[in-house]
């Protein structure tokens, strides 16, 4: 990695509701120890993971999230359950969003676009989600999904209305999330 480049990500903010902290917070009563917890301030849905990108694309990477916005009103999403990545071997525990039509839209569109750019394609499909936490040391599947499973209460819709690119940089302690430039969504 060069010194000028930056980790950087595309991503939607939206409003955390309390429902999801606190199930979280309970969880990590239950867990603590195995999971690295993604700091309230820092709970986001990625649409498109960048990597280490220097900085002469930052002008055309603007240019296609400006682009890929065109058409797409301010939106609502939906808020799911809890689940996790790794069948055999957790790693990583998510809350789930619902796939509204403009948020599907707008993850194909970026995705499309920066492949232009240069930018390999999602090769795993579109899973919306907030990472909530990332699984350290090991814990077995079925217990987990147990406890995810007792998460039974629903979460309002919450409103999309900006896109943000965001630089992430690494720290022993954790990520540091900063904007870099950011969009709002017509009403």
């Amino acid at each position: 990695m060069d010194s000028s480049d930056r980790r950087l990500f595309i991503a939607l903010n939206p409003f955390i509701h309390d429902k999801i902290l606190l199930f979280r917070n309970s969880l990590k009563r239950e867990l603590h120890s195995s999971v690295k917890w993604v700091e309230d301030e820092n709970l986001h849905l990625t649409l498109k993971f960048l990597g280490d990108t220097p900085a002469y694309y930052l002008n055309s990477i603007k240019a296609i999230i400006e682009k890929s916005l065109e058409g797409i009103p301010a939106f609502e999403i939906q808020f799911t359950k809890p689940g996790f990545f790794g069948k055999l071997s957790p790693k990583v525990i998510w809350f789930g969003i619902n796939e509204s039509d403009y948020l599907v839209k707008l993850y194909q569109e970026i995705n499309d676009r920066m492949e232009q750019l240069g930018f390999e394609k999602e090769k795993n499909g579109f899973k919306p989600h907030l990472t909530l936490g990332r699984i350290r040391n090991y814990v077995e599947s079925d217990n987990l999904q147990a406890k995810l499973s007792q998460y039974k209460s629903k979460i309002p819709e919450v409103k999309v209305s900006e896109v943000y690119l965001m630089q992430s940089e690494l720290t022993p302690k954790g990520p540091i999330y900063s904007v870099v430039a950011d969009w709002q969504l017509k009403d």
